[in-house]
């Protein structure tokens, strides 16, 4: 083993030789044949972007300046295929130019009727005229139109509508409902101007435990017609009732001059919801309950049904405790009608 480190390192001395020869091609003979390489490239180059080709090219297309009473149902083509002539050199600038050319047309520019709108494309070649070189010329373009359809459309104001319901808790009854805004801007076609009068809160069931209620809500969509906003803020307001009894005095309505009525007995009791805040406000002189001379007229009966005939806005479910009452019409001298 100790015999072979006195053998010279051949490996070493052969890389030595190897950077020394690329060394020198580098400084000399290499450089020079990227020289000529870029020079017959350059050459090759210009003779041919000298010669005369054809090229597609594509160009996006933009619609603009749509009318509000226009709603655009199937957008056009985003771009058109333009086959171009001429030397290498200008259609390889027209090629780099399109990249960054967005051709724009206005929607007056198209051909309406029938809720179709149509541009031929032959149209474009003034457009073009100013984005290509005087050297190149259109042979074709694809497609041969530009078309869309579309529907007349009307913006209108819809209230905001809530057609859920309520779940009332703790003596609580719905007051009054609050949109916030009350009525939303809808783009509508004008053949389903008469489908829609209102836009709705989607239906849910809410619980009145407080006073006030305030919550984010979604509207319906509705079909074929585009709201300005999808979302509404509604505030309910509840009020706190509780039940309430009192006597009314039985008094007569269509009765004739001259005719007395008594009833037996003279009041019954009424009971009803009535706004805690009010409570002491409600009296029997707010509420009229009566014996209708109609119902008894030429009628051998010694009974009659009693109805509530007026009641304030402030109090709900409003029930009679006795449903009829025995009377005697009397007649009186007196054009006036006594009531006991």
């Amino acid at each position: 083993m100790n015999g072979d480190s006195s053998f010279p390192d051949s490996s070493s001395g052969k890389e030595k030789n190897n950077r020394k020869s690329l060394q020198r091609l580098f400084r000399g003979d290499f450089l020079v044949f990227l020289l000529f390489l870029a020079l017959a490239f350059f050459f090759w180059w210009s003779q041919t972007m000298n010669d005369t080709y054809e090229a597609s090219i594509t160009f996006p297309i933009e619609l603009r300046n749509v009318p509000n009473d226009i709603r655009v149902t199937s957008s056009p083509p985003g771009q058109v295929v333009i086959s171009f002539g001429g030397k290498g050199t200008s259609l390889w600038r027209v090629r780099s130019g399109s990249r960054k050319q967005l051709i724009g047309l206005d929607c007056a520019q198209f051909q309406m009727g029938q809720g179709r709108a149509s541009y031929p494309t032959q149209n474009l070649k003034d457009t073009l005229s100013g984005l290509i070189p005087s050297s190149v010329t259109i042979r074709n373009m694809e497609p041969d139109s530009i078309s869309f359809r579309y529907v007349l459309q009307k913006a209108v104001m819809l209230p905001v509508v809530y057609d859920g319901s309520f779940n009332s808790q703790d003596q609580y009854s719905l007051e009054r409902v609050i949109f916030e805004p009350d009525s939303v801007k809808a783009l509508i076609p004008l053949d389903k101007l008469e489908a829609y009068d209102a836009v709705y809160v989607k239906n849910e069931k809410l619980d009145l435990n407080r006073d006030t209620l305030s919550i984010d809500c979604i509207l319906r969509p509705l079909d074929d017609a585009i709201l300005e906003t999808s979302e509404v803020n509604m505030t309910v307001v509840a009020q706190q009732y509780t039940e309430k009894s009192i006597e009314v005095p039985v008094t007569g309505v269509n009765f004739p001059d001259g005719i007395t009525l008594r009833a037996f007995p003279s009041k019954v009791s009424l009971i009803f919801w009535v706004k805690m805040a009010d409570f002491e406000h409600v009296t029997s002189k707010d509420f009229k309950v009566v014996i209708d001379y109609d119902d008894i007229e030429g009628r051998n009966v010694d009974k009659a049904e009693l109805h509530l005939y007026s009641q304030p806005a402030n109090v709900t479910n409003v029930r009679l405790q006795t449903k009829d009452v025995e009377f005697l019409m009397e007649e009186n001298r007196n054009d006036s009608v006594f009531v006991i």
